[in-house]
């Protein structure tokens, strides 16, 4: 029939949101191979995401196979029936073709006859028993197209609910994809506040590193300078020490020499009390 000849056609075209949902997986599937590429690994929402896609494609096939499978036994069914029909029709025009040969030979009959009148009638029943089985037949028949119609119903029914999951799992594939989108596009913000702190850091370093290093020169010339400070302190310190020893030999001196001062003076008293006693007596 041709209604079911375009449903089936309908049920094999591939829908345009599975098509769009694909290439938006696929370009979002590269941006996320870029990224990790650039990045490093993800917290898993990537994994995640293409196992789903992936058991959705697989339910997606196994409906449009049973959809393929029940159209196709759909199709069987009304050949089948279009076969019946077709000879209960031709069965039917035998039985009125034979039906005419039986009254014109019945008619012949009456006429040779002349009263052959329970032939006739005889002929009549057989005739009309033969329209009752062809009648009969023809119900069956029509009874069975009935059951293939019911049967064809049930099948367009069982395609209609394949169908209307297919397109859930199409929106649950676009909702997917588009929240693999947002989380790509949150990572890719995180990444680069990252960079830009990396950056604000890199330079705080390089300053701290700068500052740094000029408090090691700093302190390796304060250093330099102490050593030296300490150095002239040394050097003053002998000096004192010195000095202070060259005091301490004259002071010695001074005192021996004081002391050969009082002997001297001693000597002279003794001398002019001897020069005087040498005067008186002489």
């Amino acid at each position: 029939m041709p209604g079911l000849r375009s449903g089936a056609a309908e049920h094999s075209t591939p829908l345009k949101p599975r098509a769009f949902a694909a290439s938006v997986v696929e370009g979002q599937g590269g941006d996320a191979a870029g990224g990790a590429a650039a990045v490093g690994p993800g917290p898993g929402e990537c994994s995640l995401a293409e196992a789903t896609l992936a058991e959705a494609s697989g339910v997606l096939a196994d409906a449009r196979l049973q959809t393929s499978e029940l159209l196709g036994i759909a199709d069987r069914a009304v050949a089948m029936w279009r076969g019946r029909c077709w000879a209960a029709e031709a069965a039917a025009a035998q039985a009125q073709e034979e039906a005419g040969h039986q009254t014109v030979r019945a008619e012949a009959a009456v006429a040779e006859l002349q009263g052959g009148w329970a032939a006739v009638a005889a002929a009549k029943q057989e005739l009309g028993s033969a329209l009752a089985a062809q009648q009969e037949a023809l119900g069956g028949a029509t009874e069975a197209a009935a059951a293939q119609a019911s049967q064809l119903s049930s099948s367009t029914q069982q395609c209609q609910v394949l169908r209307e999951r297919a397109e859930e799992a199409e929106r649950q594939l676009a909702a997917q994809a588009e929240q693999l989108s947002n989380s790509q596009a949150s990572l890719r913000a995180s990444q680069q506040e990252s960079d830009a702190m990396r950056a604000v850091h890199a330079v705080e370093l390089e300053r701290l590193r700068t500052q740094l290093t000029d408090s090691w020169q700093a302190q390796a010339a304060t250093e330099a300078r102490l050593q030296a400070s300490d150095a002239r302190a040394g050097a003053a310190e002998a000096a004192v020490q010195r000095a202070q020893q060259a005091i301490d030999a004259g002071q010695r001196e001074a005192l021996q020499a004081a002391q050969r001062m009082h002997a001297l003076e001693d000597e002279a008293e003794r001398c002019a009390g001897v020069m005087q006693n040498t005067s008186s007596q002489g």
